[in-house]
């Protein structure tokens, strides 16, 4: 992406976060560290022609404008409305793979079919890992605290009843090397605790390295890795400390 479509892709932003570009959950610094994954991602990747990738590159950095203006399910809608409404000149009709960027955008807050093996279902997933990134790790584990924190959502669960100690049990054989699976009912994790909004994030990060780790570069995925290992030694030690105090 040549530097002055960049720059105006940033005054974009500029304008859609106004009030809240510097809020590090779905501010501007998040969208920062999402194309940093991207960057990353783009070095050595053979399975994307130079049009796609520079596609989702437009995607990664529009694909949150309607953040603070829509719920969470429903702000990948709102963001392809304000671009085809208030950005047509940055985002006109004509550019390359509009449709893809447009769709991936519009679906990446929703549930995704891990059973549709279609070249868009692919690009689709990409932006999703990429956004999911920054969940995990270090800084997505801080990120995912302060968001937590801002919603009033406590650390631990305040009981366990049936059905959440059977995420939790879960939990316990995911850090014990399982293979765990998320499910759209599991969404729900997210409001319960900020342990299981952290348990629930590292789910379906791993889910969705695991169908698409065949089209990473080593690099990335040393770095997925990492971050993958570091959120899992803050859940099992706050696991660790819950189940014992």
């Amino acid at each position: 992406m040549k530097e002055k479509i960049k720059q105006e892709l940033m005054r974009v932003l500029e304008k859609c976060y106004a009030k809240n570009k510097n809020d590090p959950i779905h501010g501007i610094p998040h969208i920062e560290s999402v194309f940093e994954a991207f960057k990353l991602f783009k070095k050595g990747n053979s399975f994307l022609s130079r049009k796609d990738m520079e596609a989702l590159e437009y995607a990664v950095v529009l694909h949150d404008l309607g953040r603070f203006s829509a719920n969470d399910l429903e702000h990948g809608v709102e963001s392809v409305r304000i671009l085809n409404k208030d950005f047509k000149k940055e985002f006109p009709e004509d550019l390359p793979k509009k449709e893809w960027i447009c769709y991936v955008i519009e679906n990446h807050p929703k549930t995704f079919n891990f059973k549709d093996r279609s070249e868009k279902n692919f690009f689709l997933a990409y932006l999703i890992m990429l956004d999911s990134m920054d969940t995990v790790g270090t800084k997505g584990t801080i990120r995912t605290i302060h968001h937590c924190n801002v919603h009033n959502i406590g650390l631990f669960p305040k009981k366990i009843d049936k059905e959440r100690g059977k995420k939790i049990d879960r939990a316990l054989e995911l850090l014990n090397n399982s293979k765990e699976r998320t499910d759209d009912k599991d969404r729900k994790m997210k409001s319960s605790s900020t342990l299981e909004h952290l348990i629930y994030n590292y789910c379906f990060v791993e889910q969705m390295y695991d169908f698409l780790k065949d089209r990473f570069s080593p690099a990335f995925k040393k770095e997925i890795d990492n971050r993958l290992a570091l959120s899992k030694n803050f859940i099992a030690g706050s696991l660790e400390y819950f189940l014992n105090k």
